[in-house]
């Protein structure tokens, strides 16, 4: 498991230094020759690649959460019964809601 993992990080590196380089060439294709500033280049490039890099991490995300299943039985993996995805979902929703309102999430 941990070589797939690896594989698909690798991956993930190598297709988004290609977005990057993509977007710099985008974006110095399109820019005004005679009004171009070297900081709002540099800006555009950052973000065009982030967001193409955010839209290429899609596919990496659902690969690695199908390695929590077993493929010969369809079922979780043993280590994400039920407390295991309590407690996962609970440090997330701490992280991105703070301690205001623990009644949400109930067990």
């Amino acid at each position: 498991m941990p070589a797939a993992v690896g594989l698909a990080w690798m991956t993930f590196g190598m297709v988004s230094v290609g977005l990057y380089l993509f977007s710099a060439g985008f974006i110095n294709y399109y820019h005004d020759k005679h009004h171009s500033r070297v900081a709002v280049t540099l800006v555009s490039v950052l973000s065009v690649g982030l967001s193409l890099c955010l839209l290429a991490l899609l596919p990496v995300d659902v690969f690695l959460v199908s390695l929590t299943v077993d493929h010969q039985t369809g079922l979780k993996q043993e280590w994400a019964d039920e407390d295991t995805v309590y407690w996962i979902t609970m440090a997330t929703f701490i992280v991105y809601y703070g301690n205001r309102d623990k009644q949400t999430i109930k067990r």
